[in-house]
């Protein structure tokens, strides 16, 4: 009773650890970008869009990676880098950047 209550709990803070580590991934990005359009007044539409395609690319490339059998600490961290880089760039454009979707 003892092996099935540690493995049912294990199993549970497996998931709840995936399921954290798939948000990073995801979620948190996208939210960010939304609330630095919002704060610069820029299109939530764009900057969403831009941080949706940089987690579709971390996601791709974690998904290659473990194919070709990389460590999963090397997967996981190139996963969020990838994932974080769009967001944290246009966090940094300088208020003077063209607005993404902009016809010059």
């Amino acid at each position: 009773m003892r092996d099935l209550l540690v493995s049912v709990l294990a199993a549970a803070v497996i998931t709840a650890l995936g399921l954290a580590a798939l948000s990073a991934v995801t979620l948190a990005p996208w939210l960010v970008a939304l609330q630095a359009a919002d704060t610069r007044r820029r299109s939530a539409a764009g900057w969403g869009a831009a941080a949706l395609a940089g987690s579709a690319a971390a996601l791709a490339v974690a998904t290659g990676l473990l194919l070709v059998g990389a460590p999963v600490v090397l997967v996981s961290l190139a996963a969020v880098v990838l994932a974080w880089a769009v967001p944290v760039g246009l966090w940094r454009a300088g208020p003077g950047a063209r607005p993404l979707g902009a016809h010059q």
